[in-house]
């Protein structure tokens, strides 16, 4: 049994396989007949909720980390086809997540967007130079979510 972090309020405390109070997860592995599987490093309940939903109805699948070491593991377990991933975390800063992510073999090629209030060009510059491969600014434009995701997909199915 490959375990899976969930998000459970502030701390990620349980191993489970499925969230029935955040619904299903389709936990797949790597091939061409599933939906795109995004996974969310987000300290934040709300926004990890938002951005849930969002995916959803973008028809995307989602795996959730409520902090960045825990974020680093399903990642490595999972691979999941892009790792959206908060900059202001607890802890470990979504920096020094991404600089790790782009560190592990198992991870190349897998595109990480900061989703982030920082919004300052010095920002976004910050989280290019750590590893990033996008950034979109929160609040989300909930209009544009969905073809901002596509967009970095396809520049990896480019690559």
């Amino acid at each position: 049994m490959n375990p899976y972090y969930c998000f459970r309020g502030k701390k990620c405390a349980s191993l489970v396989q499925t969230v029935p109070f955040l619904g299903n997860y389709y936990l797949t592995g790597k091939n061409v007949n599933r939906r795109p599987c995004i996974l969310y490093i987000e300290d934040d309940p709300v926004n990890m909720l938002l951005i849930k939903k969002l995916l959803r109805v973008e028809g995307f699948d989602m795996l959730e980390a409520c902090d960045a070491a825990s974020g680093i593991e399903i990642a490595k377990q999972q691979q999941p086809d892009a790792i959206l991933l908060d900059i202001n975390m607890p802890d470990l800063d979504g920096y020094s997540a991404a600089r790790q992510m782009k560190g592990l073999p198992e991870l190349v090629g897998i595109p990480i967007i900061a989703v982030t209030a920082n919004a300052l060009d010095s920002d976004r510059k910050k989280s290019f130079d750590a590893g990033c491969d996008g950034y979109i600014t929160k609040p989300v434009d909930i209009r544009k979510f969905g073809t901002q995701i596509r967009f970095y997909l396809d520049r990896e199915a480019v690559r």
